[in-house]
């Protein structure tokens, strides 16, 4: 007779762990949250050596890290970004977390190909004037 295992009884086979990218990505970071991508990619490469795993890969783990949509093991924390480049349209916070003024930007010309034409044979028609 088989032996019927009560509800909530842990299962005594565990499925083996499978190895992914992910895994290996995850597990790196946690050991290390600064490493460099060319460095990751080369220990991805080990376990899988056909794949494209390059820097936008890291960075698109990192930002899914910090968003909160994928945990570290270990509850690490990644470090602030490095980005130095700052967001458009957002106020930008100087050393002590104050904002500051943003800074205006130029409006772009949204004329139309025929306006611009127009506009030049204008600008023609007044020099010619002038002249004569």
């Amino acid at each position: 007779m088989k032996k019927h295992k009560e509800k909530g009884e842990d299962k005594e086979e565990k499925k083996p762990v499978r190895k992914t990218i992910k895994r290996i990505v995850l597990r790196e970071l946690a050991r290390n949250p600064n490493i460099d991508a060319a460095v990751l990619r080369k220990i991805v490469l080990e376990s899988f050596p056909d794949s494209a795993f390059g820097k936008t890969h890291l960075a698109w783990y990192k930002s899914q890290i910090r968003k909160g949509a994928i945990e570290l093991p270990g509850g690490v924390e990644l470090p602030p970004s490095s980005r130095k480049g700052k967001k458009k349209g957002k106020k930008a916070r100087d050393d002590e977390g104050e904002e500051e003024e943003e800074v205006p930007r130029k409006k772009k010309s949204k004329k139309t190909l025929k306006q611009k034409d127009a506009d030049e044979e204008e600008e023609g028609e007044e020099s010619e004037e002038e002249e004569g």
